[in-house]
Parts: C-alpha cells; structure tokens; sequence
C-alpha cells in the first residue's frame, strides 16, 4: 500500500509539507529506509529503471551541481553497488570529506564504492561471511559476526546495551512476550 508523501515541496532553504507547516534548513539530509520512497519517485530529478536518483562520479545529482543523493535512494553513474548500510556508510564519508574538500577550495576525488565483504546470521549460533578471498561459517563466524555488529554501534552506551541483551538471551532464551 503506497501513502502519500508529506512532504509538498522542498525548496532551496526549507521543506514544505502538505498540513502548511515548513522545516527551514542549512543542509539538508533525509535518511530513509530500504530503497526509494515515495519522496524520492516525486523528486523532478532523472531515475533510473529501479525509481533511484542517477547521479555523477561525485554523487551530485544529475545536471546540478550543488545536490547529492546517495543511499538507497540513488545510483551512481556507471556502479551499482548493493543497497546495503555498508556502502550507503562509505558514501556518507566520502561526501562529508568531498564537501570539506570544496570548502577548502579543493577539487573531490570521484567517489568509488567498495565492500569489505558480506555477514549474515542464519540462526542457532550460525553466520555467513563472505569475505574478499575467504569464505566462512559456523560458530566462530557467529562470533566474528557479534563483534563486527559490536564495533559499528556508535556510543558506548548502545554498545553495553546490546551486549548486556545477548548475555541476557544467551542464559535465559528469547523473550517473545507481548504486552
């Protein structure tokens, strides 16, 4: 089921939504989930077969020189990268690296996608890795699994939180009440 967007029009300085309220901004970035929203497909922009903005070795949108997209909701010119938070997160840093590049009057390099390889849980203390020049699986890609999740938690606070759960679960099971 699709649903409308509630967003009326972005303009150069605020987004308009459709209740007459607006959002001003200085930089403008809008994280959405998995692949392009109804948001993006509405974007007068040019898209490619899968509704993803196309955009140029430097993930400035296509004919502008001043608009990025990247993510889900994009597609560089000539790659096509998994739609995965690896590469959305590697997108992230070469565009905030690209825009201090040209704050300091430096020319940004184009950006180039890259995948450190795949991990995938698949139950009962099981994983899949997918590296490059390496496959693995089993319990001590589990491990390796949990402490790739680990790491990539951004405070120490979320970090303590999810281990504190596993430990949790690990001695007294899942819990699937509801309340």
């Amino acid at each position: 089921m699709r649903t409308k967007s509630p967003v009326r029009r972005v303009e150069a300085d605020k987004v308009l939504l459709a209740d007459g309220s607006e959002i001003p901004y200085g930089i403008l970035v809008w994280s959405t989930g998995f692949g392009p929203t109804n948001f993006v497909r509405e974007l007068p922009f040019q898209k490619d077969p899968r509704g993803r903005i196309v955009t140029d070795e430097f993930l400035r949108v296509q004919g502008h020189s001043d608009i990025y997209a990247l993510g889900d909701c994009a597609a560089a010119a000539g790659q096509n990268p998994p739609m995965t938070a690896q590469i959305a997160q590697h997108a992230g840093k070469y565009l905030a690296k690209s825009l201090n590049r040209l704050a300091a009057s430096q020319p940004p390099t184009p950006f180039r996608d890259f995948s450190f390889g795949m991990l995938a849980y698949i139950g009962g203390y099981r994983a899949l890795a997918n590296t490059p020049g390496i496959r693995w699986r089993g319990f001590m890609t589990w491990l390796l699994w949990r402490s790739v999740y680990v790491t990539k938690l951004v405070s120490v606070r979320n970090k303590a939180r999810v281990a504190f759960d596993w430990i949790k679960t690990w001695l007294f099971g899942r819990d699937v009440t509801t309340f």
